[in-house]
């Protein structure tokens, strides 16, 4: 008896239309602060963002106050903590409580709460000593994509439409390209300095692409890994015209 097994190519014009461009603030200049952090794990920050309170008296509490903007969490060159940018309209005392539970939680679970150091509740001292006011163009392009180890490998090896590896870090260099992870487990591609918003789109529509190839190359190598421990023998591999895999096996 044979069995068809069809790896289904993912559905572009769905992929594109899932993305969307959005400017931050009316000018494109809406960042109003950044504060750097002792934390240097991006995973074990969002798996916090998810799981903790953070200071507030419930999850709503919590969802409104991030609501309030945009918070992005970022690598800053030749630092070593994470930043984090927040624009729109936070409330600087929920801000300052926010940030003292994050690090504490974070120094906590790292085994490193002898660094802890808390942000003084004094709006002042805040932003004269903590907060840096920043004035950064930046465009948000929300996408479908979910693996970030993915996303991250092509960002690093692929040249995404350009022609030379100098043409790619060229663009790269006019500011930061981050990855925020959004409230439905997708990654926002948000970048922060003097980028365009065509070649912004066109950048992730680029990674978007070769993130859907690489995810079926993915999904193929795990149905042919189960077909080796199901002992079934393949009897054909088609690529049919939808760039579909059709696998035949015999399963007698």
């Amino acid at each position: 008896m044979s069995i068809h097994l069809k790896t289904v190519s993912l559905d572009m014009d769905r992929i594109d239309k899932a993305i969307s461009i959005n400017d931050l603030s009316r000018d494109s200049r809406g960042v109003d602060f950044k504060v750097h952090t002792q934390m240097t794990d991006m995973n074990l920050v969002e798996s916090i963002l998810q799981d903790k309170l953070l200071g507030f008296k419930n999850k709503r509490n919590l969802i409104n106050f991030r609501n309030q903007g945009q918070m992005i969490f970022y690598y800053e060159n030749n630092t070593d903590g994470l930043s984090i940018v927040f624009f729109g309209n936070y409330p600087k005392n929920d801000t300052i409580m926010f940030i003292n539970n994050l690090t504490k939680e974070y120094l906590t679970q790292t085994n490193q709460m002898y660094l802890y150091e808390q942000i003084p509740y004094d709006v002042e001292s805040f932003e004269e000593e903590v907060a840096k006011k920043v004035e950064l163009k930046t465009l948000k392009i929300s996408t479908n994509m979910k693996n970030k180890a993915v996303i991250e490998s092509i960002m690093d090896t692929s040249y995404l439409g350009y022609n030379s590896k100098k043409e790619i870090d060229d663009f790269k260099n006019r500011g930061l390209i981050v990855l925020n992870k959004a409230d439905d487990d997708t990654y926002d591609v948000v970048f922060l300095g003097d980028y365009e918003n065509s070649e912004a789109e066109e950048f992730v529509e680029n990674l978007s692409y070769e993130y859907a190839n690489k995810i079926q190359e993915i999904t193929y190598e795990k149905v042919l890994e189960k077909i080796h421990q199901k002992n079934y023998s393949l009897e054909s591999e088609v690529i049919d015209a939808n760039d579909s895999i059709v696998l035949t096996l015999n399963v007698n």
